[in-house]
């Protein structure tokens, strides 16, 4: 009888242990602000490299000051750092802050729009597997960590959570201080040791006004992140209204700026609404300005690519003197 009893009590004991462990795995997601960051002691880290495709696409170079060591590596709660990393990116967003922290080996998929111009995965990356906001293509990739571009998940992550899959939600941002957010998020997701801060030295104004044109006649305003771009870079941008919008193709031909910046021209997608491509007026607008062109894959959110833009932009505002 002794011996049954101690059997049943052992039994009992390791139920328990089993249903707590899965209690643990339903509420593993990362979906969390940044306060939930825990600071741990720094070891002999290493900083990590520059995304590659600032350092191999010849047509630009990041402006970017030496990176600062935050004094503290950061980790997301939850996370078992002996883990398998399996990292998965579900948007273009996602890729560029993917890539530019995550080891070629330790990512299990890019985006379903990572082999497009807009794309500033290498070509080697080509051969990953494709991904996307939908839960059964992510469940079969078998990640660790799934890295949603902002908006994106509201389907899969209750599905991912009962699986005890991880992951993120970048949070869209329109300003320098987002872009390095969403890098601190992901690096502690993650387990990085290190996350590089990028400094914007701020240069003297030069005067300079600039109109941002993409390829749909759309311009942006204050408060966007082409605008942080242009006051980085020492211009001002002549558009004052806020936010993003399509002006008629009457008030853009009025503005008279120093500098026209373009994008999505030469690779954004096909579309009826390119008025920037087709319209002459505009066209010869463009023409009569002295203009330069952001490739579009550099921005399709704030994240590193900004700052190689910056740096686009402030070396036309140079060359107008």
């Amino acid at each position: 009888m002794r011996a049954l009893a101690l059997i049943f009590s052992l039994t009992c004991i390791g139920v328990i242990f089993l249903g707590l462990r899965g209690g643990m795995r339903q509420n593993n997601n990362l979906d969390i602000p940044s306060p939930h960051l825990v600071p741990l002691s720094m070891g002999e880290e290493t900083l990590p490299k520059l995304p590659s495709y600032l350092k191999e696409n010849g047509e630009v170079s990041a402006n970017l000051a030496s990176p600062l060591g935050r004094g503290a590596r950061q980790r997301v709660r939850g996370l078992n750092v002996n883990e398998t990393l399996r990292v998965v990116s579900t948007s273009l967003c996602g890729d560029s802050y993917v890539l530019s922290l995550v080891g070629e080996a330790d990512i299990a998929a890019l985006s379903w729009q990572s082999g497009d111009a807009l794309s500033t995965a290498p070509a080697r990356y080509k051969h990953k597997p494709k991904a996307r906001d939908d839960v059964e293509t992510l469940l079969a990739l078998n990640p660790s960590l799934v890295v949603f571009g902002p908006g994106e998940g509201a389907a899969a992550k209750p599905l991912l959570d009962k699986q005890g899959v991880k992951y993120i939600s970048l949070i869209w941002g329109e300003d320098f201080q987002s872009v390095q957010n969403n890098l601190d998020l992901l690096s502690g997701a993650a387990h990085k040791d290190n996350v590089q801060e990028n400094v914007i030295q701020y240069p003297p104004r030069e005067q300079a006004s600039v109109l941002y044109l993409s390829a749909s006649g759309g311009t942006a305003g204050s408060g966007t992140y082409v605008d942080a771009a242009i006051a980085a870079a020492g211009g001002t941008n002549i558009i004052t209204q806020e936010g993003w919008y399509t002006p008629s193709i009457e008030s853009l031909v009025a503005l008279n700026p120093d500098l026209i910046v373009t994008s999505f021209f030469k690779d954004g997608y096909a579309s009826v609404n390119q008025v920037g491509l087709r319209n002459k007026v505009l066209q010869d607008k463009i023409k009569s300005v002295p203009q330069v062109n952001v490739p579009g894959k550099l921005w399709p959110c704030a994240g590193l690519g900004l700052y190689a833009a910056t740096d686009i932009i402030a070396k036309a505002i140079e060359d107008l003197n």
